[in-house]
């Protein structure tokens, strides 16, 4: 297994998505962290809060659990570390 030195917020799986996809990502230290929700105006879907440890998470989204289609953001915050993808909610 390789070591990674850097934090790494992945592509969400599958991507479009109907009932659910999981987001991945990679802490290489442990800490306070935050992956956050929006919709294309920049609203609050779902936030997740919590001290992780170092290395790999997965979080599920379940589409009817956000209650829109479109365009989602996500956005990982840990220490100075600020990252942000997109996916996309079909019906």
């Amino acid at each position: 297994e390789t070591i990674q030195l850097t934090n790494i917020l992945y592509q969400n799986h599958p991507n479009p998505f109907v009932e659910e996809t999981v987001i991945r990502f990679y802490l290489a230290n442990g800490g306070p962290a935050t992956l956050s929700l929006q919709d294309g105006l920049g609203r609050s879907l779902q936030v997740m809060q919590g001290n992780l440890a170092a290395g790999y998470h997965e979080y599920r989204v379940r589409s009817r659990e956000l209650g829109m289609t479109g365009v989602v953001t996500y956005t990982l915050r840990c220490g100075e570390y600020t990252a942000s993808k997109r996916m996309i909610v079909v019906e």
